[in-house]
């Protein structure tokens, strides 16, 4: 393996395991590879930079598309699930006025 495709395996698999982490919901493992992978990603620019190779990049850059279009739809699910809480707690709270 060259110098530049095992910087890029190891990106892959970071994007790999961020995904695994939210799947199972481990949000704190998640921030941690995100905060690894941000770096592994910047050291890898600063060193290869202009020898980066393009296709790659681009396919490394649709997983993390991808990653983000996934958590945005959780976070609107979770914002959504939060929101009819909040309006059945608002309900109950009104029902008990009214019964009193």
């Amino acid at each position: 393996m060259n110098a530049v495709a095992a910087p890029l395996d190891q990106l892959h698999e970071d994007l790999a395991s961020l995904r695994r982490a939210l799947d199972s919901e481990d949000f704190v493992q998640a921030g941690e590879v995100l905060a690894s992978h941000d770096r592994r990603l910047r050291e890898y620019i600063e060193t290869v930079g202009q020898q980066a190779p393009l296709q790659a990049l681009r396919e490394l850059l649709e997983l993390q598309h991808r990653i983000q279009s996934d958590m945005s739809a959780a976070r609107e699910q979770a914002a959504t699930a939060l929101r009819g809480l909040r309006q059945s707690g608002q309900a109950s709270h009104s029902y008990r006025q009214s019964a009193r």
